[in-house]
């Protein structure tokens, strides 16, 4: 099989369109009935068999792939929109809690894309770093939330150094704090 440059590329194919088809039934599924792959299924039990037992794996490890590539395509939009907020954003608080949020966005991306928690961390400590920054500039109401913020970095470069799986979903909650934090310097309330 390996000699066969181009049934590889079929059998890639094929998986990729299993994949994207598992993954659009589930998304577009009505609501209380979201498609679940049945291993009873006997398509599904000569395709294991042929495959020596490991189609479970590898289309595990695929699922682990495409949330990485997700990660990696959302860093890269947050990202350029970081970019462009911190040249409009006004000097001071705002600026920081941006720069804040670019590096939580940086944190995620290495921590649970790339897998590198070494330079998580550091921007974890970065993004640590601006909040301290911002605390002198913001009213006393802010500063309790923009201290829980630094306590939910800590918590969440805990789990990072621990190796917890959902150090992604406290990645998200921070941005979205911070986000909170943004517009309520602009006066937006979400």
């Amino acid at each position: 099989m390996w000699r066969l440059p181009w049934v590889n590329l079929f059998f890639v194919l094929i998986l990729i369109t299993f994949l994207a088809l598992q993954h659009s039934a589930a998304v577009f599924a009505p609501a209380g009935r979201a498609y679940e792959p049945s291993t009873d299924n006997p398509q599904w039990a000569r395709m294991n068999a042929a495959m020596g037992g490991k189609s479970s794996i590898a289309i595990g490890n695929l699922g682990k792939l495409w949330q990485r590539a997700m990660i990696m395509r959302e860093w890269m939009i947050e990202s350029q929109t970081a970019s462009w907020e911190r040249i409009l954003a006004p000097r001071g608080a705002a600026s920081d809690l941006l720069e804040a949020r670019f590096h939580v966005a940086n944190a995620e991306a290495f921590g649970s894309a790339t897998g590198e928690r070494q330079k998580a961390e550091i921007e974890f400590d970065r993004a640590d770093r601006y909040l301290q920054k911002t605390l002198p500039l913001v009213t006393a109401t802010r500063l309790a939330n923009l201290n829980a913020i630094r306590k939910e970095l800590r918590d969440a470069k805990l789990q990072l150094e621990n190796g917890e799986p959902d150090s992604a979903a406290a990645d998200e909650r921070i941005k979205a704090d911070l986000d909170r934090a943004i517009a309520s310097l602009h006066g937006k309330q979400q």
